[in-house]
Order: structure tokens, then sequence, then C-alpha cells
């Protein structure tokens, strides 16, 4: 004997739903999911050093312009924006301009951190001050790099729509939403002064501060500058940092966290995928190589091809041997 057992069914028994088909408005309400963004937010720190097809490295750019620095190379052509810049020769049409792209990619992502806060379910109050803190301090971290080499800009901390225009701040006025956004920042009181080693590389609070001084004193706000000192007092009291008993050693890959840093941007080489034809993934960075020598061995291959095409050099006075390791780099020196 056979049993049927029929059963109706409604519409909805057809209807599926896609696993992967998910709005982002319902992906970032997590932690986890908002953890993710916050990470993609530090991402565009990596690129400077060679993405959009450009070497922006910031490290090296502002060298160039203060005269601190010699562009070498095969000849003019060779990186002709940088010769063009040292010779104050650049113009509109033949300027970096990778840099411009890398910095309002990670203004947009910094955007971003703050627009998933507002629709955040589970994530607690402490870990929501967090993770808003550190996207806004690295906003400013972006803005600075705009605003120190463009000057007037177009500046939103809401991510734009169609038909994505923005009003372009004079530089006076970038200049004041960038230090209160940091004074917003200390507010929270958010951040560790110091991070574990298993987050190094996030904002701290010792990096707010360093970096509210630095913006400070870059614009000469003499009206701030009490409250500057005052940061940098709670730095050198919090006992979290110290004066590395060799300087040199900084320099050195041994010498990266240690106890005299504040902040790094962090490079890998285990499990890395950055290369030349994927500069925007995680991994390396093409300094070394770009600096050292073609003859370097190993088959890397620098690509100065005069062995001087990154040259500080630079007299001091008697009395500064501990800046005499931070300001001579020769090709073939390490950079980390």
């Amino acid at each position: 004997m056979l049993a049927f057992m029929v059963t109706g069914c409604a519409d909805s028994f057809l209807e599926v739903s896609s696993p992967t088909d998910e709005s982002i408005e319902s992906y970032f309400t997590t932690d986890e999911h908002i953890q993710e963004a916050v990470v993609a937010a530090y991402d565009p720190l990596h690129w400077p050093d060679w993405g959009m097809g450009e070497y922006n490295p910031v490290n090296i750019m502002s060298d160039i312009m203060a005269d601190d620095f010699w562009v070498g190379g095969q000849d003019k052509t060779d990186n002709q924006k940088w010769h063009l810049m040292m010779n104050y020769e650049a113009i509109p049409s033949n300027v970096i301009s990778g840099l411009w792209t890398e910095a309002y990619s990670g203004v947009k992502r910094c955007n971003d951190v703050i627009t998933y806060l507002g629709w955040a379910k589970d994530v607690t109050e402490e870990r929501h001050a967090y993770y808003k803190a550190q996207a806004i301090a690295l906003r400013v971290f972006y803005y600075n790099w705009l605003w120190k080499f463009w000057g007037n800009i177009p500046y939103f901390d809401t991510n734009l729509t169609t038909p994505y225009l923005a009003e372009q701040y004079p530089a006076e006025r970038v200049y004041e939403k960038l230090v209160t956004d940091l004074e917003s920042v200390i507010a929270l009181n958010a951040l560790p002064m110091k991070e574990k080693a298993e987050n190094y590389g996030r904002v701290t609070k010792a990096m707010v501060y360093m970096l509210y001084a630095e913006i400070v004193m870059y614009q000469n706000d003499e009206s701030r500058f009490a409250k500057a000192l005052q940061y940098m007092q709670e730095i050198i009291n919090s006992g979290a940092y110290d004066l590395v008993e060799n300087y040199a050693d900084i320099f050195k890959e041994s010498g990266e966290w240690g106890i005299e840093s504040i902040f790094e941007i962090n490079y890998k080489d285990n499990d890395a995928i950055r290369d030349w034809g994927n500069p925007l993934a995680a991994g390396g960075t093409v300094l070394p190589t770009l600096v050292s020598p073609h003859s370097w061995p190993d088959g890397t291959h620098g690509h100065d091809q005069d062995g001087d095409s990154v040259r500080y050099e630079w007299k001091l006075m008697n009395g500064m041997q501990r800046m005499t390791p931070a300001v001579t780099l020769h090709a073939g020196m390490p950079v980390h």
C-alpha cells in the first residue's frame, strides 16, 4: 500500500533569495562587517609609492619640493614629473595626479565607515566610538596630503552622489575642518595612547596628537600652539614611548614599531599579492627597488641607472649626530 501526502504550496515557496545579493544597508550592520570597512579605509595608505600608474611616495614628494632631494635617473625624461617638480616647472597638465586619486579614495572609504556606523545594530557604544575615531582621524590624514600639495581642494565629509560635484574649500577653511575634526576625535576619548602589538598600524591617541601638532605648526596657528604642546607632553609623560638607544636602528627592518615609533604604514612580504600589475593589493613597497642601483644583486635590480637616483646629503651642525641616520639616504640603502 502506498500512502500519498498532498500539501498545498503558496507562491512564497517559489521565491528564491540570492545568498550573495545582499544590500550594503543590511550587510554593514554587524561588528564584524564594520571592522572590514575600517580595514578598507586603511588600505589607500599603501598606494602612493606605486599606484595609479605613478610613483608618488609622500615621504619623497615633499622633499622634492623642499629642495632636500636630488632627482637623478637616466635623464630628465626618466620619471619626468619629479624633475619638473624639483625645478618648479610643473604645470597642471603634467604633474603628479595619482596621489589625488589615492587620497580621495581614502576619504571616501572613511566616510563609508561613518555612514555604516549609522546602520550598525550589534556594535557596542565603546566599539562604535573606537571605529568612528579611526575613520575621522584617517580622513584627516588623507585630507592632509591633499591640503599640503594642492591647498584649495574639494572637501566633503559625506560621500558625493550624482553628479559628483563638491565645493572647493580655500586652504584656510580646509585647515579649520581638519583641526576641528581632530579635536572631535580627541573628545571621543576612544583611542588608546598605544595599541597592542597585534593592532600596530591602527590610529592611536598619540598619532592623533602628532597629526594635530603637525597641522597646527604647518599652518603656524599660534592660537593652538599651547594645546599642541600639551598633547606632546601627554605623549612623553604617558610612558608608552621613549627614545631608542641607537637611532639608526629605527631605519632597519628589525626596528619597525620600536619604542620610539608612533605611527607606521604596514607593508608585508608574507602572503603578499601586490605587484607591478596589481598595485592596490596587499603586499610590499616598491621603494627599495625604486631608489636602489640597477646593479642591485640577486636579480632584483633597482631602477637607478646612474647610482644616484635618490640622494639626500645634508651637512649637519655639531651636536646633531642623532639626526645623521635620519637625513642621509643614499641609493642602495633599504627603505622601510
